[in-house]
């Protein structure tokens, strides 16, 4: 069994005037139980927290997660792991855009699938996820589907470049307003170094460039007007994880 947590904070500067952008915070917790099937297959039980809240409009999500998962191993360097279980999210205050608080109650069947290879010091990994996530600062909460690739290279002990690339589509859990778009499709192409800190403690930093295509809302904000919008932005962002895991039984 063991138990993790993050948390992450997205904030916008130079903001042009008329644009519909919200700083929002994310802390996370999870707790897990693995057990041996075989010689190359582990499956368990996760559950996992997360609590989103939304800054200037004071928004807040709260999203309960529980997986079944499993991860099988087919050689010494190749694994694939999936997850699924139910998701139940709690969703109250103004959504990015919006002029009356809203409050809504969601659940929602969440997992993924994943596949990896790595060596001593190389990894490279792809796969598909669906679950409740930010919105990127536009839409507030979403239902997020997304595929991903990574790769990664560690070169001195303890730090390591990697290379990501995501496509994903992310649909408001909330009714949005005129002024606001209704689902979002984004790619986003990115470099992050990691640091080991501690034997438990990881430092990420990183940059992003994101291709985004607004859709339910025009240039001027009124619906019906134009079905797209396309956006494009940088990122930089800084994360700070702790992870804690103890055996079963001691």
């Amino acid at each position: 069994m063991g138990a993790s947590g993050s948390f992450n904070n997205l904030h916008f500067s130079n903001v042009p005037a008329g644009t519909l952008l919200t700083n929002s915070e994310t802390a996370s917790g999870s707790a897990f139980w693995l057990h041996k099937l075989s010689r190359l297959d582990w499956g368990g039980l996760t559950y996992r927290f997360d609590r989103i809240t939304f800054n200037p409009s004071g928004g807040e999500t709260r999203v309960h997660s529980f997986y079944a998962i499993n991860t099988l191993s087919l050689s010494s360097r190749v694994t694939l792991t999936g997850f699924v279980g139910p998701q139940y999210s709690d969703n109250e205050g103004l959504a990015p855009g919006a002029e009356v608080p809203t409050q809504s109650k969601n659940w929602s069947v969440a997992g993924g699938a994943e596949g990896a290879w790595r060596n001593q010091r190389t990894g490279v990994s792809a796969g598909y996820s669906r679950s409740t996530s930010d919105g990127g600062g536009i839409l507030g909460a979403v239902r997020l589907q997304n595929v991903h690739g990574t790769f990664r290279r560690e070169f001195v002990t303890g730090w390591a470049v990697a290379l990501t690339g995501v496509h994903g589509t992310n649909r408001s859990l909330t009714v949005p307003s005129t002024a606001s778009a209704n689902s979002i499709n984004l790619t986003t192409v990115g470099i992050s170094l990691d640091h080991n800190v501690a034997k438990s403690l990881g430092l990420r930093v990183g940059y992003t460039h994101d291709f985004q295509k607004q859709f339910g809302m025009s240039a001027t904000g009124q619906t019906g007007a134009a079905p797209t919008v396309d956006a494009h932005r940088n990122r930089v962002f800084v994360t700070l994880s702790y992870q804690w895991a103890k055996p079963l039984g001691m």
